[in-house]
């Protein structure tokens, strides 16, 4: 089925209004609205309120089925209790609040105490941390230390040589480099503790 034949399928289907005045939308609308402030209906009037409206306080004969079947019945007043059924009633319930004030006091001191074991476990395990991460370095030091002094005792020797040479002119510059570089990496050894 194509488009042009819904269009004149459509324009050849007959038209379902039964009155002979026809009238749009919008003007039933406020119809309607007029009707409903003439009987002064709103969103929150219920059906009984509509009822008592009508002259003779019956609800009209096609509301009559659907609301007699669902008539609320008459509850009967209950009968005046004593001052000592409402005292002890009111003594249980002052009993009941009092236990679950006192499980609460308790709950809430459990809590606490909670609290309080989890912050010195914090605090616990950030020392523990500090203390790992001090070690972790000092090692990481003393393996560079290791392996750092059997060339500083090389260099050293080297120097120790180097002095019984007879110094010149070029020679005596670079052997006062070298001796140089050699007190650097001892004052740093010895900075660091080693």
């Amino acid at each position: 089925m194509n488009s042009n034949q819904k269009t004149e399928s459509l324009e050849n289907a007959p038209s379902n209004t039964d009155t002979d005045d026809p009238m749009s939308v919008d003007e039933f609308i406020r119809q309607l609205e007029a009707k409903e402030k003439d009987l002064h209906i709103t969103a929150e009037t219920t059906v009984i309120e509509i009822a008592e409206s009508f002259d003779d306080g019956e609800l009209p004969e096609f509301l009559r089925d659907e609301f007699q079947e669902a008539a609320p019945k008459p509850v009967k007043p209950a009968p005046h209790k004593g001052k000592a059924v409402v005292n002890a009633n009111l003594e249980s319930e002052n009993k009941q609040l009092k236990d679950k004030i006192t499980k609460l006091d308790g709950e809430r001191v459990e809590m606490v105490r909670d609290s309080q074991r989890r912050a010195k476990d914090f605090s616990n395990y950030k020392s523990r941390v500090e203390r790992e991460r001090r070690e972790t370095f000092q090692n990481q030091v003393a393996n560079l230390a290791i392996q750092m002094l059997p060339a500083l005792d090389n260099l050293n020797r080297a120097i120790d040589f180097a002095v019984e040479l007879p110094q010149e002119g070029e020679f005596r510059q670079f052997f006062d480099g070298v001796v140089l570089v050699n007190q650097q990496v001892n004052e740093v050894l010895a900075g660091m503790g080693i």
